[in-house]
């Protein structure tokens, strides 16, 4: 069975194994760190997205793309180096973190492959790449042994299904406009945006679960957010210059006027 685009099958499988590495690396890891630090980590994807561009897409990045990269991998280093309790760091879960960042620097770029090179439409990629990755993901519950103990758990826990049901719907819905913005802006801005939400969650976690915001954590998200920040300059640096070129001229007139 071929997709209606004919997008090759190899491209949305290429992106549904990175989807579901992604998904798995960072469930794992959830195991050795907190979920404030997994949410830190995620913010920094931009980072990995750049590289997965220029691997994928063939792309350039400019002087300001680059700076935005430099800034959360500067945010990211504040908050690894000298880990301590309070964050929950593990070595262990450090690396799977890491492994879930260079599964996100594909998924995305592929997806937007498929969909601006083959005209993969939005309701496809969902079709086709998260069927493979439900696929993936069933073979590796059989593999783990875990298939089992996790429809007893789920039978034991009724109500998880009502979770598990809510959960699906608002990532749904998260992920139409996930793959419009990539089809519109690209895989750089749409996770420019997820990284806000992730970054708006960590928040979220330290005032519903009472976590410490230590110094290094204060110095590394604004480092995250400046990074952000530098990108969204970079994707609009011509009309901000105008307009601040604009405004310049204005004010130059009002001072010839009044004098």
């Amino acid at each position: 069975i071929r997709p209606r685009s004919s997008v090759p099958l190899y491209l949305l499988a290429t992106a549904a194994f990175f989807l579901v590495s992604s998904l798995g690396f960072a469930h794992e890891a959830s195991r050795y760190v907190s979920y404030p630090t997994i949410m830190l980590f995620k913010c920094s994807k931009l980072v990995p997205v750049m590289l997965g561009g220029i691997l994928v897409m063939k792309r350039s990045y400019g002087w300001f793309e680059y700076l935005s990269a430099a800034l959360l991998s500067a945010g990211l280093v504040v908050l690894s180096v000298d880990f301590d309790d309070a964050l929950s760091f593990h070595s262990t879960g450090t690396v799977l973190l890491c492994l879930a960042l260079l599964s996100d620097a594909f998924v995305g770029n592929f997806q937007e492959r498929a969909m601006t090179k083959f005209r993969c439409s939005d309701s496809e990629m969902m079709l086709y790449s998260y069927s493979m990755g439900a696929m993936l993901l069933a073979l590796a519950l059989v593999l783990s042994g875990k298939w089992g103990p996790s429809f007893d758990y789920c039978s034991q826990h009724a109500t998880i299904y009502l979770f598990i049901l809510m959960y699906s719907f608002s990532s749904f819905v998260g992920l139409l406009f996930i793959l419009a913005m990539i089809r519109r802006f690209g895989a750089f801005v749409a996770m420019t945006v997820t990284s806000c939400r992730k970054a708006m969650s960590l928040f979220l976690s330290f005032l519903l679960f009472e976590n410490d915001l230590n110094s290094r954590m204060a110095v590394a998200i604004p480092l995250i957010f400046a990074g952000v920040l530098a990108h969204i300059y970079a994707k609009n640096e011509k009309v901000i210059v105008r307009a601040w070129v604009r405004a310049t001229e204005r004010r130059r007139l009002a001072k010839t006027r009044t004098v």
